[in-house]
């Protein structure tokens, strides 16, 4: 029970880090810059307390989000989108 219940947070903060991320990308650049204060799980990889940035990897294939590190070093992608009005 106590598994399923920090499994369902993780997924759960995962999801609104993503929404986030896509809410607030910087419409000049696709970029958007997120400062985690605890670890974050995302497919592939679990992200350290840290400042990252999140971006679409293709602009024209919007199905790709690109997560770097605050030097530009690419850390992992992810399926999701990035929607810029």
């Amino acid at each position: 029970m106590k598994k399923a219940t920090i499994v369902r947070a993780i997924l759960l903060a995962t999801a609104l880090t993503m929404f986030v991320a896509l809410v607030l990308a910087n419409p000049l650049t696709g970029k958007t810059r997120v400062t985690f204060s605890q670890s974050v799980r995302v497919p592939g990889t679990v992200l350290n307390a840290a400042t990252y940035y999140f971006e679409s990897a293709h602009p024209n294939k919007q199905t790709i989000v690109r997560i770097s590190d605050e030097n530009g070093k690419m850390i992992t992608q992810v399926m999701g989108g990035c929607f810029h009005s």
